[in-house]
């Protein structure tokens, strides 16, 4: 095959609106911890998951540790180094660019926190209700919401029901 014919063949499988394992098993905690949320919510850049808070929705980017270079765990290739240095470069760029100018509030979740963590239904849980948490106090409206481990640690020792629990 030619490149051109590998590049057609490659965007006709495309991934649609499957989820693939590491956003389906966020789906289920969220789902779980009986939080509200939509699954793909169609927004540019392209979000995973949208949950409503009372300032408005707060995006979750599910991010893969391959294709966002993940510092712990992103293995280079080792075939087509240059190319594949430079996609994910280029890629990491362009997402970076686009969600700094994003109108509206996203957290990143990464997928070692949810495929590798012991507690990731924790981890999970604890940065949406620490983001959620930011969004409604109003201090951050648009752009990242940084979730540090402080602020997850300081929505479970509050010991008040979880935000969106029914």
């Amino acid at each position: 095959m030619t490149p051109a014919q590998r590049s057609a063949h490659m965007a006709k499988i495309g991934t649609g609106l499957r989820k693939n394992g590491i956003e389906r098993r966020v789906h289920e905690i969220l789902k779980g911890g009986h939080v509200r949320h939509r699954m793909y919510p169609g927004v540019r850049p392209s979000a995973d998951v949208e949950v409503p808070t009372i300032r408005g929705p707060l995006y979750v980017a599910v991010d893969g540790c391959f294709w966002h270079a993940c510092d712990i765990h992103y293995r280079r290739p080792e075939s087509r180094v240059g190319f594949w240095k430079a996609h994910i470069e280029d890629a990491e760029k362009r997402r970076a660019r686009l969600r700094a100018r994003a109108p509206f509030p996203w957290v990143r979740i990464m997928e070692h926190w949810v495929r590798n963590e012991l507690n990731a239904r924790d981890m999970v849980l604890g940065m949406v209700y620490a983001a959620v948490e930011k969004v409604e106090r109003r201090r951050v409206e648009s752009g990242e919401v940084e979730v540090f481990w402080d602020d997850v640690t300081a929505v479970w020792a509050s010991h008040r029901p979880p935000w969106g629990a029914r």
